[in-house]
């Protein structure tokens, strides 16, 4: 269940001779700053989650004026939640203040839908928080608990039903805020806090819902009707405020998909007794595997919290806004930290970090708002580095890849007809491979198996299996540890297969004992080839998310991790955290457990979005455009759009692979300047498909140099 902030500031507004003049002004400065509608940012994608005073402190000062400094630290930002009062009825030049500062952002309106504090402004007919407790208390809508008081974090009864049933608390509360707050303009969208599936899971023994006076026989009655009260409340606000506003809620965690687009976990990740891989993998309710889920664009948001007692700058914060960043890097959402009871006072909307913003040619952080968005675009989807450790034990040590022979240091057994093979015109490592031809699907997944006469010391840890391997057809194995003394499984996990190279690591749980490892591909025919393979205690491995200027390395494991690269990449030349952001340029990288790694490419490699100037050239060299991307062996050819600076330089055009080999050349004409569009049909200069993977369309006229990163699939 989500942690749900139990308790928020007293909101109070401004005066009623203010509240008049703002009344007036207000239709003039909101007709003035409509939401801007633009694309999704480049990564990192920076959000803030903000709460204000009643009087817009600290934003509007106690003289009435915005405070100009802090205006330009927020508009750094991507997206900002703030709270939708004082700024949607009394100071909404603040919302315009920031669109002035960035034009592009996004502004989300804070509401709560199951709670509101005491209000009693005077001018009740436009103070948002008094309106909404009049509408409530109208309604005869208020949730109380057995000693007759409101109920702590949840006043608002959302499972109020009228005689022809219809939930009109929930009803009202989304009528309003489309009327009240969304409609009148100046926010992108809301943010729906305290807006939980179930509040039965808050109640103490001395303090539990009277759900008969809420209108229900019973608690379990109640809590279904309160689950369907929300889903009217979400469902209505969607219906009414139409497909343009974002909405995002927190404490449901994993629900109102079809409404929402995206939800929020707090404290990551430790949010609800969690972990990483709950907080972003979970089936439902995960951050990443929530994307697909909800409507497009995807807003979901992680929030870390500081150390208690120490300051913001303190290395163990640094480490949890790095985290949280990349995690959130990883999908496309947005990632941020601030203290849980969002104390303005403590000058959270001003922090910054060294990964918020980067100058990408120098390397070094920054503070500039030009130079957020620093990694670009994302060229894929999140990946996981996997690979085989050196010089730990290893159950397949006598014959790991296969180059002279498939039964040294293995066991073959079958009771299909089934044989195990060596292909020397196929490998991923080295000259050969192990190719298991299946001839028919009787007797199950167990009826093929290959075994190592090698073993490992088998404890409470996790084991890794990493190997390469590729299907005639996609289909399933299993992989296993048996028992050394009497063969019986001791873990198992199933992992499916492509029909292309692809490396694989399967973590399985140790008990005490001695395992081998057992790769089992009965079950269905068809042919399996195997390469590099290793089993071994410990699981090395990184996420990874790759983007037009750099990537990002995510630790989740329990151990610092050497990291090999493809090629030298450079960190950030950090102000805040030096230590980790040391600049550095280099083919490894080393990251400690639960922390994440920035990374940028090699100044020559950049996208040429930040040109070095070159003397006598007037137009710049650029990629400007690679589509499709990602690019399809199957599908149509990509199209390369490069413009070239003016005619008399010499134009050389290449393709290169990761590894940086040359897989192609192109002829263009440099004599002339302009656009050039070349057509690459997945060819090497050989005229044989080039595999799946990351390529490098590379451009160099005279001194200047663009590359552009892309993608190819299967």
């Amino acid at each position: 269940m989500e942690t749900v902030r139990l308790s928020l500031p007293p909101r109070t507004g401004p005066s009623s001779a203010l509240a008049a003049i703002f009344a007036l002004v207000l239709p003039l400065v909101l007709a003035a700053v409509p939401p801007a509608q633009a694309a999704d940012p480049d990564f990192p994608r920076l959000g803030l989650y903000g709460h204000v005073a009643g009087t817009g402190a600290p934003i509007v000062r106690a003289d009435g004026s915005l405070d100009p400094v802090l205006l330009d630290a927020i508009a750094r930002r991507h997206t900002v939640v703030l709270d939708v009062s004082p700024f949607t009825e009394y100071r909404p030049d603040a919302l315009a203040a920031l669109r002035t500062r960035r034009p592009d952002i996004k502004l989300i309106g804070y509401v709560q839908a199951q709670y509101i504090w005491p209000a009693a402004q005077a001018d009740s007919n436009v103070n948002l928080p008094t309106r909404i407790r009049i509408l409530v208390r109208n309604l005869n809508g208020f949730l109380y608990d057995r000693q007759g008081q409101e109920f702590r974090n949840a006043n608002i009864n959302l499972a109020k039903r009228n005689a022809q049933g219809r939930f009109i608390v929930a009803e009202a509360m989304a009528d309003f805020f489309v009327d009240r707050v969304y409609g009148p303009g100046g926010w992108d969208g809301l943010f729906l806090d305290r807006f939980c599936n179930s509040i039965l899971w808050d109640q103490e023994p001395a303090d539990s819902v009277d759900f008969v006076r809420a209108g229900y026989p019973s608690a379990a009655a109640f809590d279904a009707a309160w689950t369907a009260g929300t889903d009217t409340l979400a469902n209505r606000l969607r219906r009414r405020a139409g497909s343009v506003p974002i909405l995002i809620g927190n404490c449901a965690q994993g629900t109102k998909y079809a409404a929402f687009n995206g939800w929020m976990r707090e404290n990551f990740p430790q949010q609800g007794g969690g972990s990483w891989d709950s907080n972003l993998l979970a089936a439902n309710g995960g951050y990443l595997t929530d994307q697909a889920k909800f409507r497009t664009p995807y807003a979901g948001w992680m929030t870390a919290w500081p150390a208690p007692g120490v300051p913001a700058g303190d290395r163990e914060n640094l480490r949890r806004a790095r985290m949280t960043l990349a995690s959130a890097a990883l999908g496309e959402g947005y990632g941020t930290i601030n203290p849980p009871d969002l104390d303005p006072t403590t000058g959270y909307m001003s922090w910054w970090f060294d990964e918020y913003a980067v100058d990408r040619i120098s390397g070094a952080a920054s503070t500039s708002i030009a130079h957020t968005g620093w990694l670009g675009r994302a060229l894929g989807p999140y990946s996981r580095m996997v690979w085989a450790q050196v010089g730990v034990e290893d159950a397949c040590d006598q014959n790991s890849s296969f180059e002279s022979s498939v039964t040294t240091g293995w066991t073959f057994l079958q009771t299909n007809g089934a044989t195990v093979s060596l292909d020397v015109l196929t490998a991923k490592h080295g000259l050969a491979s192990a190719k298991i031809a299946v001839p028919n699907a009787t007797g199950g997944v167990t009826a093929v198996r290959y075994r190592t006469i090698g073993d490992v010391f088998w404890i409470s840890d996790k084991y890794a299996a990493t190997f390469w391997a590729k299907a005639s057809a996609p289909r399933t194995i299993e992989v296993a540890a048996v028992n050394v003394s009497n063969g019986q499984t001791m873990a198992a996990a199933v992992e499916s297969l492509k029909t292309t190279w692809t490396q694989h690591q399967v973590l399985l749980d140790g008990t005490f004992g001695f395992a081998r490892l057992e790769l089992r591909a009965g079950g269905a025919t068809g042919s399996v080839w195997l390469d590099d393979v290793h089993f071994q205690r410990g699981a090395p491995f990184v996420y990874r998310r790759d983007f037009e200027n750099g990537a990002i390395l995510v630790n989740v494991g329990s151990q610092p991790l050497e990291v090999a690269l493809e090629k030298k990449y450079r960190r950030i030349a950090g102000i805040r955290d030096p230590l980790i952001n040391d600049g550095s340029f280099d083919s490894a990288a080393a990251i400690a457990s639960g922390d994440a790694a920035f990374l940028l490419l090699a100044r020559d490699e950049l996208v040429a979005a930040d040109p070095v100037p070159t003397a006598g050239v007037e137009e710049r060299l650029q990629w400007t455009a690679i589509a499709p991307n990602p690019s399809r062996g199957d599908g149509p050819s990509a199209r390369l759009a490069l413009t070239a600076p003016a005619a008399g330089a010499a134009l050389e055009v290449s393709l290169h692979d990761v590894a940086g080999r040359l897989v192609r050349r192109f002829d263009v004409d440099g004599r002339e300047s302009g656009m050039h569009t070349l057509v690459w049909d997945g060819r090497d200069a050989a005229g044989k498909i080039v595999p799946p993977g990351v390529y490098f369309a590379r451009a160099r006229s005279g001194t200047a140099v663009a590359v552009r990163k892309f993608i190819r699939t299967d």
